[in-house]
């Protein structure tokens, strides 16, 4: 049997679709977080919306995808891992349309594409709870939209989609922001335009974008009774800086912050400002807006009087992304039974947390998460007996950064096809980078979906090596190929 194009495309989805179905059943592993996202789902849906909605009301729509499926399916952590899988099995599709679209031939895209959604399968992402699974899924359609649509209507009409996919995913997590930003500057570096042209086009996105962010607030009246509130954001760009680096001499703003840190009446975490007394006491008093824009004035101020001092921590800290982990493979041979009852140990604990520091966090509402752990999705149960219990996570090496940042450039250098989703990828990769380094730190699952997408840019780089990758329309940069091959060659 001859393989054509679209066997193969229908093989790599086979692959896509066995690796969602095993992946329904894995026993979710919880962070606090994670836990937090699951408490805010039900008490957002009864119109509970207390310290909560001031830390994640702004990713209300990772909350209320995970919601649908706790309704669908009852109050389990299988209800978890279903949603896990399906996010999971929406993005390899993603990653094979991609694969398909950039790359030409049978062989080449094939391997590429299968190669990624078992790097996708292994990553560490589809275990927890969070709010990366669906960035990544977002930031896939944006890209999808970006090498597709021309195709078939004008870069005009596919950049303002983007804007409006970027606008209503900040529900999910901003930096869908980020990613809307290398779009607009990909179809500058890449797209042929004017200044003129390039600035009126970037006017439409941004409208577009505008309008995508006012649905995605409509979308909280949709599902949660009660008002959204003001909510922090501020306190979580300037979190890591504050709490290595402010001091009150720092400057006035600093000081204030001190100030309602030391009158919090909760433990200090350090010598220096942390942030999280700061914003139950901006809640306490009703003053979110203004304790964030107070915030948002001393974390100025603490970049104008120690400006060595957190470019060092930056450095510190992007050195550890670039230098950890290390590649490995993790392997989990424990029973279904023994991670069940590990899960049932560590939601007891994170409750006992959220019960104790309820009070420090005015009465922040809570229920006992543990309680996901009392019943099982029958068909997940049943999917188990027949799985064998072991499971493996992949560590991908920050410097594959690097290597992802290179491989755009030489896109560009050689002026190769299908170039505007790479260098869309480059730079939204190069932003959260920067911006994940100095708000948070080093974390390892902070970076994973930057780590991913670097593999990817290398992979989509590598398709387009040669002239006969399939091309887009040349409005966005994506340079005519010779010897174009259809989709049925």
């Amino acid at each position: 049997m001859r393989m054509t194009r679209e066997r193969a495309v229908r093989c790599v989805l086979g692959l896509a679709a066995l690796l969602t179905v095993i992946r329904c059943a894995s026993v979710p592993v919880w962070y606090a977080d994670s836990q937090y996202y699951l408490q805010a789902g039900r008490l957002f849906r009864q119109g509970t919306v207390t310290f909560a909605g001031n830390l994640v009301g702004d990713r209300h729509l990772s909350i209320a995808y995970y919601q649908v499926f706790q309704s669908l399916f009852g109050p389990s952590a299988d209800s978890v891992a279903i949603a896990l899988s399906v996010a999971f099995g929406a993005t390899a599709c993603l990653v094979t349309g991609l694969c398909f679209e950039v790359g030409a031939g049978i062989w080449r895209p094939t391997l590429v594409a299968a190669g990624l959604i078992l790097i996708l399968a292994l990553n560490p992402i589809w275990n927890s709870m969070l709010t990366d699974p669906l960035l990544l899924l977002i930031l896939l359609v944006a890209l999808a939209v970006l090498t597709w649509l021309p195709r078939t209507t004008s870069p005009i009409w596919s950049i303002a989609a983007i804007g409006v996919i970027c606008g209503f995913g900040y529900g999910v997590r901003p930096e869908t922001i980020i990613m809307f930003i290398a779009v607009v500057l990909t179809r500058l570096l890449v797209g042929g335009l004017s200044v003129p042209r390039w600035i009126g086009e970037s006017a439409i996105a941004v409208i577009a974008m505008t309008a995508g962010y006012a649905a995605q607030n409509v979308a909280w009246s949709l599902w949660v009774p009660a008002p959204k509130p003001d909510t922090y954001s501020a306190a979580f760009a300037f979190y890591l800086p504050m709490y290595y680096n402010a001091e009150p001499q720092d400057g006035p703003a600093v000081a204030a912050l001190d100030r309602i840190e030391a009158s919090a009446g909760m433990p200090l975490t350090t010598q220096y400002i942390g942030l999280f007394p700061v914003m139950a006491a901006g809640v306490r008093s009703n003053a979110v807006k203004d304790t964030d824009r107070l915030i948002a004035r001393a974390g100025f101020e603490l970049l104008a009087a120690k400006p060595g001092r957190v470019l060092a921590m930056l450095l510190r800290e992007g050195t550890t992304y670039l230098t950890r982990p290390k590649l490995g493979l993790e392997f989990d041979t424990d029973s279904w039974d023994a991670r069940w009852q590990t899960m049932r140990e560590r939601l007891r604990a994170l409750d006992k947390r959220r019960e104790a520091v309820s009070a420090d966090f005015v009465n922040d509402a809570w229920w006992a998460t543990e309680s996901v752990s009392d019943r099982h999705v029958p068909m997940v149960a049943r999917l188990r007996t027949w799985l064998p219990s072991w499971s493996a996570a992949l560590s991908i090496p920050g410097l594959v950064l690097i290597i992802g940042i290179l491989s755009a450039i030489v896109a560009v250098v050689r002026r190769q096809a299908c170039s505007a989703p790479i260098v869309a990828t480059g730079l939204f990769v190069v932003g959260a980078f920067v911006v994940t380094d100095f708000s948070q730190g080093f974390a390892a699952r902070y970076s994973e979906i930057w780590r991913f997408l670097s593999l990817v840019i290398l992979g989509l780089t590598s398709l387009t090596w040669r002239s006969g990758a399939l091309t887009n329309h040349p409005g966005f940069g994506i340079i005519d190929a010779p010897h174009v091959k259809t989709w049925d060659a």
